[in-house]
């Protein structure tokens, strides 16, 4: 099993017993990996062509050792030593950024929404917990829309919920209805619609081979079109199965998608429609079982991925298989335990950046229904959100030129 899974305890996510019994079963199996390193080569991709798509094998960065682009610290939301209970996040998943600079913190593990102004400082809670118009419980997911209001994925209860930016309640949509499907993390589509995951984990009874990796939800939250459908694979097993199925994703200007896999490495791109333009991988420090027999050869690889406005693609990756100590400690070790891959928007992989908050601290990895919010981008702004160690947010301007 993912050796992670030891933190179980500490996760945001919302399993269904299955679920539950199935993770806390994995725990007692950890994982043991040979020392073995994946080949690094140089040079320019590897391109092949195959039924229209492209199948991109990255050799070494574009940019070699001087990348184009840096990341410039601004500021970080959320102390767990603070007294001001504004900024005593607990279990954030999520942050937004409007035209006027404002953030907006899903504070998941304290059911709210925090807003800041431009400059950092606290401007109000906009939710509390609860069922009723306004209130939330356990929200996952928090995005945007094209008309400037916030929608909250309200999973404890079921709903995706809508606030303006001051906090007042629009409408709730109820989600499942008429047969429909219940999704965790979603993204909002330049046409108003969710673009949304459906883990097999929420659905153990369905042929994972008619699974579709996202579903296009309209704005009643029922389910319109399929995107990459038969594009999961069944490992043999339902614990593999869920685990080789989770990815993080984000969606481009023009709304053509991407997926970065979380324990595969394995990154796509789909046109608006659903289908799929490239898939790409990358040389990494560690051996990586594509076609893992048993949940014991799952390997962690990425967690979080966003596209900037130029249409590139950032993600957060591991650069080693850390220890089970050193992801129970979640302090900062002197290995570099990851690193920010962007590729350009042909699946080439143009750089690496070390110097993010998260480079000596190895990441917890997601079970089965990763939080969306490690990684977010709004114009020159990159976000990243620590949900279950130091539990705040950092903020970057993205400078070009390197």
């Amino acid at each position: 099993m993912p050796r992670s899974l030891s933190i179980l305890s500490r996760s945001v996510v919302t399993l269904p017993p299955a679920g539950i019994v199935l993770a806390a079963l994995v725990l007692l199996q950890p994982l043991l990996l040979p020392g073995s390193t994946q080949a690094q080569q140089t040079g320019d991709p590897v391109v092949e062509v195959r039924d229209g798509v492209r199948y991109i094998h990255n050799r070494s960065p574009r940019w070699g050792d001087h990348p184009q682009v840096r990341l410039e610290f601004v500021r970080r939301i959320g102390d767990l030593e603070t007294a001001d209970e504004h900024f005593l996040l607990f279990r954030p998943s999520d942050v937004v950024r409007d035209a006027e600079g404002n953030l907006y913190v899903l504070d998941s593990g304290n059911h709210r929404i925090q807003k800041y102004g431009p400059d950092g400082t606290w401007q109000a809670t906009l939710t509390g917990q609860g069922a009723g118009p306004g209130e939330v419980n356990s929200p996952f997911s928090l995005n945007l829309a094209p008309d400037g209001n916030l929608h909250v994925c309200d999973l404890g209860n079921q709903r995706v919920q809508v606030f303006t930016t001051a906090g007042d309640p629009v409408r709730s949509i109820r989600m499942g209805l008429e047969g429909g499907k219940r999704f965790t993390n979603f993204r909002m589509r330049s046409t108003g619609e969710y673009l949304a995951r459906t883990a097999p984990a929420m659905y153990p009874n369905e042929d994972v081979a008619a699974v579709p990796l996202l579903l296009v939800f309209d704005t009643e939250c029922m389910p319109t079109r399929n995107v990459g459908v038969g594009r999961l694979e069944d490992y043999g097993d339902f614990a593999t199965t869920v685990f080789m199925s989770v990815h993080t994703f984000d969606r481009d200007e023009q709304d053509n998608l991407y997926l970065d896999y979380a324990y595969q490495n394995r990154i796509e791109k789909y046109a608006p429609e659903g289908r799929l333009l490239w898939q790409a991988d990358r040389p990494l420090e560690f051996r990586v079982e594509m076609s893992p027999q048993s949940i014991e050869e799952v390997v962690h690889v990425s967690n979080g991925a966003a596209v900037d406005g130029r249409g590139r693609l950032w993600v957060l990756t591991a650069t080693r298989i850390p220890t089970m100590e050193e992801l129970e400690a979640q302090e900062e070790t002197s290995e570099l335990q990851s690193m920010i891959e962007i590729f350009d928007g042909d699946g080439t992989l143009l750089g690496r950046l070390t110097d993010q908050a998260f480079a000596h601290i190895p990441i917890i990895p997601p079970v089965a229904t990763p939080a969306m919010g490690v990684i977010r981008i709004f114009d020159d702004r990159l976000y990243l959100v620590d949900m279950l160690g130091r539990m705040c947010v950092f903020e970057y301007r993205i400078v070009e030129g390197g």
